[in-house]
């Protein structure tokens, strides 16, 4: 179920997504993806409908992390909060292959989506210009009322009762009787680099937020570094002589003739200490020299 379900190259980007995001989200879903295939029977061609192995059964995604909407910023855990929702943007086939079958779905129209006006009590369709060939795709949930609702541009596509809308994800647990039963759990993880506070925040200080001062400190002592290179390499010269010695007397191959006897050529050097710029670049453990040793 790991290998088929994607599950190690999924948590490698949310690894590398927690490096610099606030946080970092997986989603544990479990596909039954049905596809036509053809079969030729009596030397016709018919379709039929099957499991496609591959792409059905545990699957873990990552999720970006300007999809997920959260109920209250201040509760860590992500199980306590009241309620959560996915905002996405799918294409109009894909809407219609999830939610065709529905009876709202003659409502829909790719980049139009229905907004509802509190003042005036009247529905809108307006114009997304950023997705005008995509759909929005929300789905709400609500662990404490155990409610999983679908709205496709602003329109509803749940049951008929409200109450039916059951959380899909769920696991088992016992009732207070001791009964064996489902319980509805988002099917969210959240991680991140770093802490913030003492458990009091739902989000992280990522990788590039921490080290930012040392990244600063680095970013300026390298650039003295190679300035310091380049003066060790091609250093100013000083030239005393009553003949005067123009720039183009430096390039490589150039060949000039003195006339001055006593003409003297002293580079300027200052004493230019190149280890200890490195020395003082800060490795990621905090340890100094991180150029000349590994943590």
């Amino acid at each position: 179920n790991i290998d088929r379900g994607n599950y190690k190259l999924s948590y490698l980007f949310g690894i590398i997504s927690a490096l610099f995001n606030p946080v970092s989200y997986l989603e544990v879903e479990f596909a039954e993806v049905i596809k036509k295939v053809k079969e030729k029977v009596k030397g016709k061609i018919v379709f039929r409908e099957v499991i496609d192995e591959i792409l059905s059964g545990l699957k873990v995604h990552t999720v970006p992390i300007d999809e997920v909407l959260i109920d209250n910023a201040y509760e860590y855990e992500m199980q306590e909060q009241r309620w959560i929702g996915r905002r996405r943007f799918i294409s109009h086939s894909d809407a219609k292959a999830r939610f065709g079958e529905h009876e709202n779905f003659k409502f829909i129209q790719p980049g139009v989506r229905i907004v509802f006006d509190i003042e005036s009590q009247t529905f809108y369709d307006v114009f997304d210009e950023l997705n005008p060939t995509l759909n929005e795709w929300f789905t709400y949930y609500n662990r404490g009322d155990d409610l999983q609702i679908d709205f496709v541009n602003g329109v509803y596509f749940g049951n008929d009762n409200l109450e039916d809308n059951l959380m899909k994800h769920r696991r088992a647990s016992q009732d207070v009787e001791g009964k064996p039963i489902q319980v509805p759990i988002y099917p969210y993880v959240k991680f991140g680099y770093s802490p913030i506070d003492e458990k009091s925040f739902f989000f992280y200080k990522s990788a590039v937020n921490e080290l930012g001062p040392q990244q600063r400190l680095v970013d300026r002592m390298w650039g003295m570094v190679m300035d310091g290179t380049f003066l060790e390499v091609l250093p100013p010269l000083g030239v005393v002589s009553n003949q005067v010695i123009k720039s183009s007397v430096y390039y490589p191959g150039a060949i000039t003739t003195f006339q001055d006897k006593d003409t003297t050529i002293t580079p300027l050097r200052t004493g230019s200490n190149l280890t200890a710029g490195f020395n003082a670049m800060p490795c990621r453990c905090g340890r100094k020299a991180a150029i000349f040793r590994r943590c």
